[in-house]
């Protein structure tokens, strides 16, 4: 595991990053539609319609930047957290395996904390479409001052939590699923790996339910009936009593269907494919 990350050379490396941001803006259109459906609870033709009317085709890359700030960052985080983490434990430098996957899942939590108030932004922008008045943030700085202003620092951070038990049981059942495949000689690994992806992503696809509708609360509150701040569990008790156990599942179709292409174009454009794929095994 960590000779996985630490032989990741420079230009391996902004390949990863180049791989990531144009993975991002190729599934732009279908993520805005997924969050909104997420957040807002608008059928699937509403969604269209609306994000069409108020912002045309740009209206299908709302937040597609602050996702691509994103995933840039988180990726460079790992790097460096894991790296100041295994210089630091001689465990890790003994073993792989188990300690090695904690180590990754630790500076997973880590660079999600960090990276928060930029998918905080993305969420907003996303579904400010769906508002009375399409244009509630003029701009990124506009989002960020305007919310710190009336909820305060803290709310830039709002889904840190499931959003951190999402990554935690994602990597656990990616790499449960996938290690059970390997027993299939008839399965390619790489055909493992996406079932592995799919079969995690549904799993802890609640979780990221859970964390888009605490972005978005205040931002509507006549929309989403959340008038008063609600942590995780509350936000989840309240999704369940609306909608019941499928409320937690919607714009799922879409997520997954994302998936498709996105690990098409990570594969092409990633030459230590094996690299990756060896570091959940």
């Amino acid at each position: 595991m960590r000779e996985t990350i630490d032989s990741i050379k420079t230009s391996e490396l902004s390949i990863l990053s180049f791989s990531a941001v144009a993975g991002r803006t190729l599934i732009a259109p279908i993520d805005v539609v997924r969050t909104t459906r997420q957040s807002l609870r608008p059928s699937l033709q509403r969604s269209l319609s609306s994000l069409w009317i108020n912002g045309g085709f740009k209206g299908l890359f709302r937040g597609n930047l602050m996702g691509c700030s994103r995933d840039l960052l988180f990726i460079h985080l790992i790097r460096h957290f894991y790296g100041k983490i295994s210089s630091n434990s001689d465990t890790l430098h003994k073993s792989g395996g188990f300690e090695g996957l904690l180590s990754v899942v630790y500076t997973g939590l880590l660079a999600t904390v960090v990276t928060q108030p930029l998918d905080f932004a993305k969420t907003r922008l996303q579904c400010q479409s769906m508002t009375k008045n399409n244009r509630l943030y003029i701009d990124v700085f506009h989002l960020y001052s305007s919310t710190i202003k009336s909820e305060g620092f803290s709310r830039l951070f709002s889904g840190s939590f499931p959003a951190g038990f999402s990554l935690v049981t994602y990597v656990g059942f990616l790499t449960v699923i996938f290690n059970a495949l390997e027993n299939f000689e008839s399965l390619d690994r790489r055909d493992a790996l996406l079932i592995s992806i799919i079969g995690a992503r549904t799993v802890t696809y609640p979780f990221d339910t859970i964390k888009v509708r605490m972005q978005v609360q205040h931002m509507m509150p006549d929309k989403l009936d959340l008038k008063v701040v609600a942590n995780a569990k509350k936000t989840a008790i309240r999704i369940f009593h609306q909608y019941g156990l499928l409320g937690f599942f919607r714009g799922l179709p879409l997520a997954l269907v994302s998936i498709v292409p996105l690990f098409v174009l990570q594969s092409a454009l990633i030459p230590q494919e094996e690299k990756f794929r060896d570091a959940i095994t």
